[in-house]
């Protein structure tokens, strides 16, 4: 066994930026930041569950072992305000902040540390400190002079509570665990309760193998499609092992959710579709009879139109100076005659 030093590790927003690794061990490669961020995201999920009711993560590899906590920002630090008296537990949008805070040690040939934090819920005294690399960078930005880069933290010796081998750690759960070379297409689950909690702690603090445990997550559907191994969730009442969520599983999960929701979209209740189709026969008819009616009416102008011209046509054929007949022939005016010229005498 050996004293362990600790560096620290955290994943979070500020004011002005969106989650990024704030703070992470000096000699984390981008494989090992990788693999610590594929176990780190999945313990966010769900974040409207967390407060009061912190989440902590423990999982190692060949190379490295980091332990951890997610939760709310508002419960993890006393002071909640900082120099300049501005909100710490809120974003520039007023979104409150959650946070992953840890530490990562190395590992040696013994595969432990003597001196590992031990599990406590909501005691999260030994994480406070950590959030001092939000403080720093709290107004930090994406570009220009306040534009922070990722801090490199040194290791250093810690003091926690030490646990210690066969110390809260159960023989007959070691052999129940699930590590890298057991089982790794599948995540072995447990009740959420503070004994099981507790156990699971120091037992997977004492294994020398690569394994990995989330405690208390709200869904099993989120450690399915995360990197642990092992985990308690608060909705299921009994040990249970479940397959895991392999790349092609989750693409086909997602095409499923695509297409449901296509549906949902395109689709119309049966009650409304067959009211639109009602209303849409409705309109044809209407719009049939108008047609109809329009029809009708096109032809009674044109109808009135040709009388109209008829009567223009008599009309015009009729020579202005000829006088009217009314049907009957008229007599020739005859001029009338010269007076005989009468004698008087």
């Amino acid at each position: 066994m050996y004293e362990s030093k600790w560096a620290g590790i955290v994943y979070g927003r500020s004011y002005n930026m969106d989650f990024r690794l704030i703070a992470i061990p000096e000699d984390f490669t981008s494989d090992v930041t990788n693999w610590a961020l594929e176990h780190i995201i999945p313990t966010t999920r769900a974040a409207s569950k967390l407060s009061n009711h912190p989440r902590w993560s423990l999982f190692k590899n060949e190379s490295h072992c980091v332990v951890g906590v997610t939760c709310m920002v508002r419960d993890l630090i006393d002071d909640n305000q900082n120099e300049e008296g501005e909100n710490l537990t809120k974003d520039s949008q007023g979104r409150p902040l959650y946070i992953f805070v840890g530490y990562g040690t190395k590992i040696n040939h013994q595969r432990y540390a003597i001196n590992f934090p031990a599990y406590n819920y909501t005691n999260l005294e030994i994480f406070q400190p950590l959030y001092q690399y939000v403080r720093d960078q709290w107004l930090a930005k994406d570009s220009g002079i306040n534009r922070k880069k990722t801090v490199l933290t040194n290791y250093q010796k810690l003091f926690f509570t030490k646990i210690k081998p066969k110390t809260d750690a159960d023989p007959n759960l070691a052999e129940q665990l699930n590590y890298q070379n057991k089982y790794p297409g599948k995540i072995f689950l447990w009740q959420n309760s503070a004994q099981w909690n507790s156990k699971l702690w120091a037992t997977t603090a004492l294994c020398k193998k690569p394994t990995s445990l989330c405690l208390g997550l709200a869904s099993t559907k989120h450690l399915l499609k995360s990197s642990f191994l092992n985990g308690t969730v608060i909705n299921i009442s009994e040990f249970t092992i479940q397959d895991k969520l392999t790349d092609d599983a989750l693409e086909s999960e997602q095409n499923k959710s695509k297409e449901s929701a296509i549906k949902k979209i395109f689709s119309l209740p049966q009650s409304l579709e067959a009211k639109v189709k009602k209303d849409l026969q409705s309109t044809f008819q209407q719009a049939g009879q108008a047609v109809n009616l329009g029809q009708e009416l096109v032809q009674n102008i044109i109808g009135k139109q040709e009388e109209l011209d008829l009567e223009n046509i008599e009309l015009k054929s009729i020579p202005k100076n000829q006088e009217e007949t009314f049907g009957f022939k008229t007599k020739k005016s005859k001029k009338p005659s010269q007076p005989e010229s009468q004698e008087w005498f």
